[in-house]
Parts: structure tokens; sequence; C-alpha cells
């Protein structure tokens, strides 16, 4: 996760070999999984806080008074799914909510995360344009090693 939000901070826009172990020699859909997890939290730390008159909502501030909460709010339920990044896999329920729901630990949850997205994902097609490029690419890939084989 730290290397993940360095590369992000310094303002990479690819960052490779999430899953990797063993210096790139294995990778692990798991580890996967979970480096995903932490490119999502990593994410949302690189975009900061926007700070603007709507942000600061002096006058909700004004409104409710010392003393008071934001939790009824329009402003906050119109902008806290923005603000908050919210894990997957990560726990955050209280321990007795954790217990009862029958003690995962984090390998069971990308274990389980990891054969749900094999279950279920099913990638966009490719556009047109693009088959044919590479249907472009393989047909003179086969030419050149007709060439090689003659």
């Amino acid at each position: 996760m730290g290397s993940c939000l360095a590369q992000g901070l310094a303002g990479l826009n690819i960052i490779h070999d999430v899953g990797y172990m063993d210096m790139g020699m294995a990778c692990s859909t798991d580890m996967l999984v979970m480096g995903n997890e932490a490119i999502g939290m990593d994410k949302r730390f690189i975009r900061g806080v926007e700070v603007n008159p709507e942000s600061l909502a002096r006058d909700v501030i004004a409104s409710v008074g010392p003393g008071g909460h934001y939790l009824q709010e329009d402003h906050t339920f119109n902008h806290f799914k923005e603000q908050l990044w919210r894990p997957q896999l990560m726990e955050r329920r209280g321990y007795d909510d954790w217990e009862a729901d029958g003690s995962k630990d984090m390998a069971q949850r990308v274990r389980e995360r990891v054969l749900e997205i094999i279950e279920t994902h099913q990638p966009p097609p490719l556009p047109d344009k693009t088959l044919q490029a590479l249907a472009a690419i393989r047909e003179a890939g086969a030419k050149e090693l007709a060439l090689l084989e003659a």
C-alpha cells in the first residue's frame, strides 16, 4: 500500500506489479484483489479534500450551531458518499458484529472475492476497431513467422 501511495503521490498514472511477489517471479490473484483494495484507499487519499464554499458549508455550520450534529442535514446526505472511501474487504465493523458474522479474516474475505470475480465477471466486448487492429497484428505476425520458417 505504501509503495502504491508513493507512486500515486509522485503523479504516476500506472502502478505496475500489483499482486506480484518474490521480486516479480510469482503472481497471486489474492494479492491482486487485496492490492486493489489498498489502491482504492490510496486513490481517495491522493484526491485530497476540496475546499470551496460548498464543501465548507458555513451556512450549515451556522444553522446547526454548537453541540448539534450534521447527520440529518441535506448537505451531509448529498456529499458523504463522494467524500468517504468505503472498503470492500477491510473490516470496519465492531468486534461483536464481525464475530457474529463468522469471524472471517482478511484471507477468507479475499478468497471469497476472488471466487466471486471468477464466477460472475463478464468483461465488456472489445470495440470492432480494436478487434480489427488485433487481427491485423496477428496476420502480420503469421506472415513474418512463415518467412522465418521458409
